[in-house]
């Protein structure tokens, strides 16, 4: 599963009327930016391999490429755009030490008394 995939599932388990649509929209942009860094990191490796052969591994052409597709890679990718989703996610309280804590409900006879106390339900 992609995590533009999960993005998606994880929205649509919260409640709608408490997310903007433009901070989802993003989300998914960033998580879409994320699961293309493989691909994209894959083209660049040809790239580079391809230069090499044609132009040899010492030019400064070669140089650049290999320095454009370390720049394309999925780690690099995560750890630039990472934290901005991670930051969207919480703000969502989409992440689990973000949501709000459920209180456990009282049900009646001595269970709903024991979850009463507990929970701080009177």
């Amino acid at each position: 599963m992609t995590l533009r995939e999960e993005v998606d599932r994880t929205v649509a388990a919260i409640d709608s009327d408490d997310v903007d649509a433009a901070t989802v929209a993003l989300a998914r942009l960033y998580a879409d930016e994320i699961d293309g860094a493989a691909a994209a990191h894959a083209r660049a490796a040809k790239a580079v391999e391809r230069v090499g052969r044609i132009n040899g591994t010492d030019s400064a052409l070669y140089e650049r490429v290999e320095e454009l597709a370390a720049k394309l890679s999925a780690r690099t990718a995560l750890l630039s755009v990472g934290k901005q989703l991670q930051a969207l996610l919480d703000q969502m309280q989409a992440t689990r030490h973000k949501r709000p804590a459920k209180v456990a409900r009282a049900t009646g006879g001595k269970l709903g008394e024991l979850r009463a106390v507990k929970g701080g339900i009177a």
